[in-house]
């Protein structure tokens, strides 16, 4: 864990070199942040960050970047309707 501050925040850093410490440069952050919106709804905020600190070519990041916020998407999607189904 990169931090923790229930109930509010937590993030992670991940798909760092085999062997190396994650850290800023050679790894992602990952945020994960609740915010109340009511007395019965919070939203949630994912952001990665990181790739744009690679040493990659330009397009090489854009592809991560691409292709992360679709995974992203779809795993939500997932959560949000286990949640659904856990409250119906």
């Amino acid at each position: 864990m990169e931090t923790v501050d229930p109930p509010t925040r937590f993030s992670f850093r991940w798909n760092h070199p085999p062997g190396e410490e994650p850290m800023a440069g050679n790894s992602m952050l990952v945020e994960f942040t609740l915010t109340p919106e009511g007395d019965e709804r919070t939203r949630l905020r994912v952001s990665e960050s990181g790739h744009e600190l690679r040493g990659w070519p330009d397009a090489e990041k854009q592809r991560y970047a691409d292709e992360h916020r679709g995974g992203w998407v779809e795993y939500l999607d997932r959560l949000a309707n286990a949640l659904a189904e856990r409250t119906s």
